[in-house]
């Protein structure tokens, strides 16, 4: 009976490496630190990613800086699979967040920091806006508040030591 060859990637040093196994580890080892939010919820590899590291490189692409992670896009609660993951800054990464504040703009939903960038808008005036209720519309149409004004500097009087 003849065992089959093993396939040598050579992949083992690049730092896609490490994150193609830490994807692994987080969707199927329950022992991993993060199972619960991966593996637990249902979030799976797709079977080509799973039979080989060089195919998940072919896919992905070298990873573009160091600062880049992997990152489920569009569909952040969707399986890690080509149509679906894309390298990602911090920035991203942060926006796409399950807990991320989505809001309507042109039809598509968008991250509030996003939508805030895209209209000019301050991000917190726009948000806390949001919290008291007002549609997204409305809360980037709100003027921006007058300047406070700057009370004097108190000088001490007295003795000065």
């Amino acid at each position: 009976m003849m065992k089959a060859k093993r396939v040598y990637h050579g992949g083992y040093q690049k730092p896609e490496y490490k994150v193609w196994t830490g994807m692994i580890r987080r969707c199927y080892r329950p022992n991993a630190g993060n199972f619960y939010l991966y593996g637990a919820q249902g979030v799976r590899v797709c079977d080509r990613w799973l039979e080989s590291f060089q195919n998940f490189l072919d896919d992905m692409g070298p990873r573009p800086s160091p600062s880049h992670s992997i990152d489920r896009y569009p569909d952040t609660n969707g399986n890690y699979e080509p149509g679906n993951c894309r390298w990602a800054t911090p920035v991203q990464q942060t926006r796409g967040r399950r807990v991320a504040v989505r809001v309507d703009l042109n039809g598509q939903l968008v991250p509030l920091a996003d939508a805030c960038e895209a209209v000019g808008v301050n991000y917190q005036r726009t948000y806390n806006a949001l919290k008291k209720g007002l549609p997204f519309d409305e809360a980037a149409a709100l003027p921006a508040p007058p300047p406070q004004k700057r009370r004097p500097r108190r000088i001490p009087r007295g003795r000065i030591y």
